[in-house]
């Protein structure tokens, strides 16, 4: 009897155990993102309505292309290499209700000042950020400041959309901005490290689409004149990297 008391209370022991660790890895999963604690946000020196007049057009679109009543919308977000994009990314990824809202050539603080009206308003099931000008606009930015936005930008878009599966891109590497390469990747890294364990939460490595095959030297081919933007080329490859993960998360959920 008392091997069998014994048994039963190492059982529930066991039991207890593996259900605080089942539920912690749940807390884990759905936890903010550390943005360094000691960190602080950058402050803006420049007007955040700048592309006001871009966000209102993407607005009366939407209304014009029913857009605001899509449900379980697919939303890009960033800056200009998504806005490029706009008119192409609904038959870029035809079978899914993938909606553009890229503008200007926009920043974090800009990204999080709109983010109710181009997302919250929408209720997306997914979202797309994009982001690589907080490096230029200022140039006094650090690759910590960068990241701290990034992060803000995230964890409050998980506190009012907790159901939405986010997806963050890296920062492209391009010939007209070589020299940031080093700083975007370390907020790359960054980025990257910060889904670890983050259910809500994936990271789309875009970035060995815009080398030749040996995977040293940056394909220009893919590239616009001004050697930042991509031509048709270029939003091809990213197309072959991004629709069969968005396909294949948008059917498991």
């Amino acid at each position: 009897m008392k091997k069998l008391k014994h048994s039963i209370l190492i059982l529930t022991t066991v039991m207890c155990s593996c259900k605080e660790q089942i539920q912690s890895t749940i807390n884990q999963e759905n936890l903010p993102i550390d943005c360094f604690s000691q960190a602080e946000r950058y402050k803006p020196t420049y007007d955040l309505t700048r592309f006001e007049a871009e966000v209102s057009y993407l607005e009366k679109v939407d209304i014009l292309n029913g857009n605001t009543n899509v449900k379980n919308s697919i939303i890009f977000y960033g800056s200009s290499s998504f806005a490029f994009w706009n008119a192409d990314i609904p038959n870029d990824f035809k079978g899914l209700p993938a909606i553009g809202h890229g503008f200007g050539g926009s920043t974090f603080p800009e990204l999080i000042y709109y983010k109710q009206r181009l997302l919250i308003n929408y209720k997306p099931k997914t979202i797309l950020i994009y982001c690589e000008n907080d490096l230029v606009n200022p140039p006094t930015k650090s690759v910590e400041e960068v990241f701290v936005d990034a992060c803000y930008l995230i964890n409050d878009l998980h506190s009012l959309l907790p159901d939405t599966k986010i997806f963050i891109l890296p920062l492209k590497h391009s010939p007209a901005r070589r020299s940031l390469i080093p700083k975007y990747d370390k907020i790359n890294n960054l980025l990257k490290a910060s889904v670890v364990g983050k259910k809500y939460l994936s990271f789309i490595d875009i970035n060995p689409a815009m080398y030749k095959s040996d995977q040293k030297t940056l394909d220009g081919s893919i590239f616009r004149s001004d050697s930042l933007h991509m031509n048709r080329t270029g939003y091809e490859r990213w197309i072959s990297i991004i629709k069969p993960i968005l396909e294949a998360d948008y059917k498991s959920r």
